[in-house]
């Protein structure tokens, strides 16, 4: 296995790991921000995501409150879940940035 092989595979094994001691009171000050109807449309991976998404924001903790509102308020009104758009934005991303790449060195 390639290094950058074995840099991708830790960084998604991290990636769908359980939240951590040090992210819970950022998901239980985000879920309690939230109406029941919202925190229903949120999944442990929108959790996951919102949480790692905006550990370097700061305020942290504001900021992370007004993402999990934002997906709560939204959920899955475009009929697509957000786990389903990640999954697909992660398989195109490579492909994308290879174009992309290409471009600026041409």
């Amino acid at each position: 296995m390639s290094k950058v092989d074995e840099v991708d595979k830790r960084l998604s094994e991290e990636e769908k790991s359980p939240i951590t001691p040090e992210e819970q009171p950022y998901v239980d000050m985000a879920l309690q921000a939230l109406t029941d109807e919202q925190r229903a449309k949120i999944s442990k991976y929108d959790q996951l995501f919102v949480i790692r998404g905006y550990q370097t924001y700061e305020p942290r903790m504001e900021e992370t409150v007004k993402a999990m509102k934002v997906r709560g308020e939204s959920g899955d009104e475009e009929g697509i879940p957000l786990s389903l758009l990640l999954v697909v934005v992660s398989a195109v991303a490579p492909a994308v940035m290879s174009v992309v790449a290409s471009a600026v060195v041409s």
